[in-house]
């Protein structure tokens, strides 16, 4: 058994037995938020019926009444490494498909996936009220009530927050506006696997059902909007959506970078501001939109 990665929230260890290669992941001690492992099952299982490039779910923790550990999740291996930069534009169409199947699966409700419920069922009976289960407490900009003057960053640029505020309304419609998807929400590098020409796509540990726009919008903050743009384009896409929700996930992501002490400050405000630019319109000059640096 050796290891092979080390996230936020769990280690992953590659198990050989014989022929068959498989995945443990094991949550770290003194987590404070509970363990997903049991719903990602669930999602891996329904997407592995469709025939989705993922690892198949073997067992978990949850299965031994007995268990008094920490949670654990073993799956069937998916090789492959990180999707490389230079990969990105080969890729795309490989995504946009993974992004088709997630939105072809049957789902209700909203918000993290219920692990009892078959098909998929979020937790939640409305949007809002999913997105703020899928936080689990943590502030969710404008979902929570919560301001921009208060956001660590954002705190020390008050015009691009009170130009973020002018989207309230279009981050809210968008978020509303169907249809409704599995929403993978954590499409990195990291989580796509290139082995060859196939990619696998793992770590659902964010997923969560709501209005198909949020994956372009995560896409795009992970990897530009030129990729997604030509992953999603081929399946549809609402732009004008997919980059309103941007804002709100920038803006979450900003707020989690701070508190994990990383220096995305530079990142993060051009995300938003580029961002903003697109919604704007493809003559806007992004730096035009806020001239308030500091």
């Amino acid at each position: 058994m050796s290891r092979i990665g080390l996230g936020l929230s769990s280690e992953a260890w590659l198990v050989s037995d014989g022929a068959r290669r498989s995945v443990l992941r094991l949550a770290l001690e003194g987590l404070s938020w509970p363990s997903t492992y049991r719903a990602e099952h669930v999602i891996l299982a329904a997407l592995a019926a469709h025939g989705g490039p993922v690892p198949e779910p073997i067992s978990g923790s949850w299965e031994i009444a007995t268990w008094q550990g920490a949670p654990w999740s073993l799956t069937s291996y998916a090789a492959g490494s990180p999707l490389r930069a230079s990969s990105r534009v080969s890729a795309a169409p490989a995504i946009g498909a993974f992004v088709e199947l997630l939105r072809s699966v049957p789902v209700d409700g909203f918000g993290p996936v219920n692990e009892l419920a078959s098909p998929l069922r979020g937790v939640a009976e409305d949007p809002r009220s999913g997105l703020l289960a899928w936080m689990d407490g943590d502030p969710f900009w404008p979902f929570d009530g919560t301001r921009l003057r208060d956001h660590p960053a954002l705190h020390d640029l008050p015009d691009l927050a009170r130009t973020l505020e002018t989207q309230v309304e279009r981050i809210e419609a968008a978020a509303h506006a169907g249809p409704m998807a599995l929403v993978h929400a954590d499409l990195h590098e990291e989580n796509i696997l290139e082995d060859g020409r196939r990619l696998a796509f793992i770590d659902f540990g964010e997923a969560f059902i709501g209005s198909a726009d949020w994956e372009p919008a995560t896409l795009d903050y992970f990897m530009g909007w030129e990729l997604a743009d030509q992953a999603i384009g081929a399946v549809g896409s609402n732009p004008g959506g997919s980059a309103a929700l941007g804002l709100s996930f920038g803006v979450h992501r900003w707020r989690q970078d701070r508190r994990l002490g990383l220096d995305e400050d530079d990142y993060d405000e051009s995300f938003l501001r580029s961002t903003l630019a697109r919604l704007a319109g493809p003559d806007v000059d992004i730096a035009a939109i806020d001239s308030s640096r500091t």
